[in-house]
């Protein structure tokens, strides 16, 4: 369910201040501060199915390194050339891997940094027209007005909001809404590594990968 950040600073003011109304001027500020804090926490902790981001750059000429998106955080798993049925993974390694590497392996490093923006190192060189493929973890837009839509859980939100408040004014009850907070995190990690109904939640043992049966083989 989708929620404003007015939504969430509501909540906030009634936990923290008794006051379930939007806070206005400084404490408004600080708060919306507050908010951005807390969603890259929450962005950081974890890959969320909410951030992961299809990656299908444009490859016209060829190149040994193509830029990254913006909002890049990391890459969820390997690259991919589509274009390929078979080899066609770039596996991503540290740069202090690569003299371990051989000319012709297959390989990718993120490099750059968050100033200047980071680019994709590609080994070997990509030909024109490769389709490259892949996932990637997005960093969460800015929040900056009271309508915007936090893509970090409510009920994290105000927690991790609520202690950043609390902290701010050295008030006792700080470390509490700090391990709430937390504990949420982890329920919320927890339950998305929880397989749904609709899942096949079966460990595949070695009878069922070779397909042995009791009495036939």
């Amino acid at each position: 369910m989708t929620y404003t950040l007015s939504d969430v600073l509501k909540d906030v003011g009634a936990t923290v201040d008794q006051d379930a109304s939007d806070p206005t001027g400084t404490e408004l500020t600080n708060r919306i501060q507050f908010a951005n804090r807390s969603q890259e926490d929450w962005a950081r902790s974890y890959k969320w199915k909410e951030l992961s981001t299809p990656w299908a750059p444009t490859v016209l000429v060829s190149m040994v390194s193509i830029g990254l998106p913006g909002d890049f955080n990391e890459f969820d798993g390997p690259i991919y050339d589509a274009s390929l049925t078979s080899d066609n993974q770039y596996k991503l390694i540290g740069p202090s891997d690569k003299i371990r590497k051989t000319s012709t392996e297959k390989y990718a490093i993120v490099r750059g940094n968050l100033v200047s923006g980071k680019y994709l190192e590609i080994h070997p060189a990509l030909a024109s027209g490769v389709s490259l493929v892949g996932d990637y973890q997005s960093f969460p837009s800015s929040l900056t007005s009271l309508n915007e839509q936090p893509l970090a859980p409510r009920e994290y939100m105000a927690k991790r909001i609520g202690y950043y408040v609390l902290e701010a004014r050295s008030d006792s009850r700080f470390p509490i809404f700090k391990s709430d907070s937390e504990q949420t995190l982890l329920e919320l990690i927890e339950s998305q590594d929880s397989p749904s109904e609709a899942e096949d939640n079966r460990v595949p043992d070695w009878a069922n990968k070779t397909g042995f049966r009791i009495g036939r083989d």
